[in-house]
This record gives structure tokens, sequence and C-alpha cells, in this order.
């Protein structure tokens, strides 16, 4: 009997910065996957950035496509959105991908829901850059990272179009909830009252009031953690690599 393929989540990878995560000496799993089982980067992926490219992340683009699995990623908001965009584009999994190599592939259409191992699995890349002020448009800050009236409406009709019901959620924000219940171990240091999620952060939250999964996956606060909200289990992710299926 064949096996069932394989899907494993993680968090940002930062480019080559926390991409280590996934050697064997880390993720010693990753040895025994074959290209039919996927791995979901969670945003901020990171080696599509530098504005012209680089040695680096062509060395570490070859490095994830001879790895035995396939990777997936969601966008952040630390991406060079104009390049991103430029790959070629398939169908893929159910929906638009862009190609960066053959088995690394961008699940670029937010709001989306993609069917990787027979799951069905609904995605929303991009959050807020807190950063951005000591960054440069164009160069390491893209007005793409925040999501559109578009992407957003996009997301709810294929929530109704699915019934609201879906095996994993993949964001990289989170909703508002979670935010305000996690605070303090996002690395939030002021009352948490004062906390104003960004535009991801409160579409996701009425997304959270409309939608039921097995987990909700996210990255972006550089931190592991679970927490039950309304009967809903939410995981942050990002040095944790975490198989789902």
């Amino acid at each position: 009997m064949a096996k069932k393929p394989k899907i494993y989540i993680t968090g940002d990878t930062h480019g080559s910065i926390d991409i280590d995560k996934l050697s064997s000496l880390r993720w010693p799993e990753g040895k025994k996957l074959t290209k039919s089982d996927c791995l979901i980067i969670a945003g901020d992926f990171g080696l599509v950035f530098a504005p012209d490219g680089s040695r680096t992340e062509e060395f570490w683009l070859n490095w994830l496509e001879q790895r035995p699995w396939t990777t997936l990623f969601i966008d952040g908001n630390h991406e060079n959105f104009p390049r991103l965009y430029s790959y070629p584009e398939e169908e893929r999994f159910g929906g638009a991908v862009g190609v960066i190599r053959p088995s690394v592939l961008h699940l670029k259409t937010r709001g989306h829901v993609y069917e990787v191992s027979g799951k069905k699995i609904w995605c929303f890349g991009g959050a807020e850059s807190i950063d951005k002020a000591d960054r440069q448009e164009g160069r390491s800050w893209w007005p793409e990272e925040e999501p559109t009236d578009e992407q957003m409406q996009y997301g709810l009709s294929q929530i109704e179009r699915h019934g609201c019901e879906f095996d994993f959620i993949v964001t990289h924000d989170c909703p508002a909830r979670v935010l305000r219940q996690c605070w303090s171990s996002f690395g939030m240091h002021n009352s948490p009252a004062k906390i104003r999620p960004g535009r991801a952060g409160q579409y996701l939250e009425r997304i959270a009031g409309l939608v039921r999964a097995r987990y909700w996956y996210f990255g972006h606060y550089h931190t592991d953690l679970s927490v039950e909200i309304d009967s809903q289990r939410y995981r942050a992710l990002y040095r944790d690599v975490v198989r789902v299926v």
C-alpha cells in the first residue's frame, strides 16, 4: 500500500537566517520524506528578497530544491513582492503557485483554499512590518505586504464557498484575539489594552469568527506556542517544524 503524503509546517525562514531548522541535524525527519511530501512555510520566506538576487539566495534556493520534500510557502511581510510576482505561474494544489524552483512553490493567492495531500487549507499571507520606518521602500520594504480590499473579499468568498470548514488554516499574521491573549509571549511590552493589530490582523479577527479548522498555524511573531480560544486551536511557529498529516 502506498504511503499517504505527509504535511509539515514551520514558521519564518528569513532567507538564510533561520533556514538551519530544516537541516538534517535539526530536523532529521526531513531525510525520510519524498517529493510527494510537503513542507509549508508560514510566511517571511525571504529567499527572493535582494532587489537583483544574490549568490546566497541562489545557493539556498538550490539547496531547498535538492531536499527530498516539496517546499510550499505563503508570503509574509519581509518579502520582495515585485520579484515574487515575476516568477512563472502554474496551477498546482488547486490554485495559482509561483514556481521559484520545480519543487519550491509560492502559494501566491491570498485567501485561496489550496488542497495539499487531500487536505483543505485556507491560506492568507502578509502582515504589517513594524520596522518599516527603518527600511527603504522598494529595496527592503514593499507596500504589497498588507492585504488589499480585493484580496480580503476574495478570501471571504472562498470561505463561503467551502462552508467555513477547513482542515487547516495557514496565515502569516494572526487574529487580534490571539495577539491580545499572547501579547507577552510575542515580546510585546506595552499593555494588552494598547495593542492595535494591523490591517491583516483585523481582517483575520473577522475570519476567526467565521471559520473552524483542526488547527490554525501562523508565523510572524518569532515564537513557538499553542493556545485555544473559543474552541479554536492556534499555533505560532518559528523554530518548530511540526507534522500535521
